[in-house]
């Protein structure tokens, strides 16, 4: 969907007007993004059959928690990135394999180097958005009312965005304060570099970067979060999860 020629997304709506989303084995234009939300309500009640999917070694990771929520969310997360990338690329979940760049981004191995894709994840809730050749970032952070953002913001936020949110007072500096850290990770995140790279992520205009455009978006209300797409992404494509994949 788009607007005046930019890419925008409403994540309260479902774009998905029919299931045939993978065209060609997962097939995605190079000016699209695809986004899925995924949450743990969407897989409770089948979590082992989600948890069958992982590595070995996720295996492993998953059994160290000793939270019954730690865990289910961790398997989530795991299982549904692999499922969803294990169609896009054309085979089955447990054979998709990742590598890191240097500041720990994730990325596909072997004959899937194509395919991008991001992850986040707040409060049972798991987002992947993917593209074919153009990186990408995603953050979605939940609005915790109870924490202390003001400190945070001094800290990494340049004067005229603390100008900004020292305008407004109470639920709507805290919302602005979320739309733009997340605004700020999203980019850190296409980038692929840690927070040692704050302060050039932060020099945006709340829709552009020097490298990628910025679309935040709201998620059933208490959410906030943004996408940083390379220019060439034109349209971006929001799914529910369990509306397309059933276990």
């Amino acid at each position: 969907m788009t607007r005046n020629g930019r890419p925008s997304l409403n994540a309260e709506h479902n774009r998905l007007s029919n299931k045939h989303v993978f065209h060609e084995s997962g097939f995605i234009a190079g000016t699209t993004a695809h986004i899925w939300h995924a949450s743990v309500a969407d897989v409770a009640a089948s979590i082992m059959d989600y948890y069958a999917v992982l590595s070995d070694t996720e295996k492993v990771r998953a059994d160290r928690f000793h939270s019954l929520e730690d865990r289910r969310d961790y398997v989530l997360r795991r299982a549904v990135r692999r499922l969803i990338l294990a169609e896009y690329v054309g085979c089955d979940p447990r054979e998709v394999e990742f590598g890191t760049y240097q500041h720990g981004k994730p990325f596909l191995l072997g004959s899937n180097g194509s395919i991008r894709f991001n992850v986040t994840y707040t409060k049972h809730v798991v987002l992947v958005g993917v593209t074919n050749g153009t990186e990408l970032g995603i953050d979605v952070e939940f609005i915790n009312r109870e924490f202390d953002w003001l400190p945070v913001a001094r800290k990494f936020f340049p004067e005229h965005q603390l100008k900004d949110l020292r305008s407004r007072t109470g639920d709507a500096a805290r919302t602005l304060f979320f739309s733009l850290w997340t605004q700020t990770e999203a980019i850190l995140k296409a980038r692929g570099v840690g927070l040692s790279g704050i302060k050039e992520a932060l020099e945006f205009d709340g829709t552009t970067a020097k490298d990628f455009r910025i679309i935040p978006f709201e998620l059933q209300g208490s959410c906030h979060g943004s996408l940083a797409v390379a220019h060439a992404i034109y349209q971006v494509d929001f799914y529910r999860y369990a509306d397309v994949f059933t276990r």
